[in-house]
Order: structure tokens, then sequence, then C-alpha cells
């Protein structure tokens, strides 16, 4: 599929899925300005079975429009859908960079859901959006949906991530909202939803500065903070020690009153970047 000329546009996408089982294999798509409608939609509900887009090329594909989602693939997924699997390319997709949620691939969770898609193998390159200029997962429980990458749960290869290192210096690249938390409109970075926290130490900070703390479950990163001490303790479960690092420049704002019932809270200095322990002491206003 593509357009006569680079700077042709359609009105209308490639395929909605409203019923049925779709399966889409070595398809390529490029050159195309689509307005409004995504190039493949996937509705909710008991009528869809199974979506699998395999071995496919989306090319230099832009999304008009405001506020749209997905520049190629825009899915909202329930609890009778069947799985989306995705293991194709993706490059230079593109959609609004002021109010645009995901350049290639918008995904929809609105229930409670795991396992409930896959895009291992999927690869994406010079995509843009303002928000997941790769990817945008916006869930019911982003917890549930994208849990802790580990050995035997391979979450971050699920949904088509890089390195580490990659994704750590292009936090934008994959994003969510997450509708637990109570600010349902913080674009969230992934990094920060399937990586662990190093050393399970929960850090601090809620200064002025940037990075600012914010309450959330998913805070606690030296980049990706808590804003509060006793949010931090919270943070940290069912461990033993609970472990705080607080970041330079903290303000002493409120008594912070520990109830922890003979557990042991441990508060120190702030890791370094790398996640190593340091004797740089950090300095509290």
């Amino acid at each position: 599929m593509k357009t006569t000329t680079a700077s042709s546009t359609i009105k209308t996408g490639l395929v909605e899925v409203e019923y049925g089982i779709l399966s889409i294999t070595n398809l390529n798509v490029e050159d195309v300005i689509i307005q409004e409608r995504s190039v493949i939609k996937v509705d909710e509900g008991s009528n869809v079975g199974p979506v699998n887009i395999i071995g496919s090329t989306f090319e230099n594909i832009t999304r008009t429009g405001d506020k749209q989602k997905g520049g190629v693939i825009e899915a909202v997924i329930g609890s009778d859908n069947g799985l989306l699997r995705v293991s194709s390319t993706f490059e230079d997709c593109k959609i609004s960079n002021i109010d645009g949620l995901g350049g290639a691939i918008y995904i929809k969770i609105s229930d409670d859901l795991l396992n409930m898609f896959d895009l291992s193998g999927t690869s994406y390159s010079g995509c843009d959006g303002k928000y997941g200029k790769s990817l945008f997962i916006e869930a019911y429980n982003l917890r549930t949906a994208e849990p802790i990458h580990t050995e035997s749960s391979l979450t971050k290869t699920k949904i088509g991530a890089e390195s580490d290192e990659y994704e750590k210096a292009n936090l934008y690249n994959l994003m969510g909202y997450d509708g637990t938390g109570g600010i349902q409109s913080l674009a969230i970075p992934l990094y920060y939803v399937y990586t662990d926290i190093d050393s399970q130490v929960y850090h601090v900070s809620n200064s002025d500065s940037t990075p600012n703390g914010i309450d959330i479950q998913f805070c606690g990163h030296l980049l990706w903070l808590c804003l509060t001490i006793s949010h931090s303790i919270i943070r940290s479960g069912d461990s033993i020690i609970k472990q705080v690092g607080i970041v330079d420049g903290f303000k002493l704002i409120d008594l912070i009153t520990i109830n922890q019932d003979g557990e042991e809270v441990q508060i120190s200095n702030s890791l370094t970047e790398s996640g190593t322990v340091t004797d740089i002491k950090s300095i509290l206003n």
C-alpha cells in the first residue's frame, strides 16, 4: 500500500476490526498521510477475536488531526477481546507532537487485564508524538498490563523495548497512563514501570527543581521520584527493611511519623545514577 506521491492524503484507514479475526502478514505500507483515522483500528468487544500483524513494515506514515491516538495502530482491548499480537517494523510513523499519543501504536486496556497483547519482535525508529513517540499504553492498571521485567517474565520484550540504556535515555519513546493512581493524565515512561527499583532504595524529592517527586505506584527511581518519605515507605511493600534515599535539596516541611510495627526504616543519601552506593552527602534544606 503506497500513495502516488509522498504528499498524498487519504481519508480512511486500511481496516477496522469490529467482528472476527484479523491476520496481516508481510504487508508494506509507506508514504501515507491519513486524516484522523489510524491505518488499523481494533475495537473492544466479545466479537473481536485474535489480531495478528506479522512481518509487516509501516514506513513514513503520518496521521493528522488533533488529539489522535496511534499513528498506525489504535486498539481498545477489553476482557472479551482476543490477543493483539504485533511483530512488525515501524519507521518514521508520526502523530501530532502537540497532543498525540503513540506515534506508531496506541493500546487502551479497559479492565485490570494481563497478557492481552504481545509486541515481541516489533521495532521502532524515527517515530514521533507528544507522549509515546513509538508506543503509548493507556491502562486501567498499568502495573497489571506491564509487570516488572524478570528472566521469567519478559515484559519489556513484549512492548518492543530496546536496551535499558536506550530507553533510559529516551523516556518519551514508550509511555502510558495508569488509571489507578488518581492522576490519570500523567504520562509515565514505561521504563520506570517494567524496571525494578535499584537496590530497593526508594528515592524522594520535594524541591522545586527537576526532577521533582510525585506519589504514584511507580515512583522511587532516582529519576522518577516519590514526593514524600511516607509514600516511599509504602512503596517498599513487604520488605522488612524500608530503605529511603534522600535526594540533595530535600525540604524539611512536615514531621514524619513512622509506625512500621517493629520493621526497620533506613534513611540515607541517594544512590548514583548507575545505582551504586556513594558517600556523597545529600543536603537537606
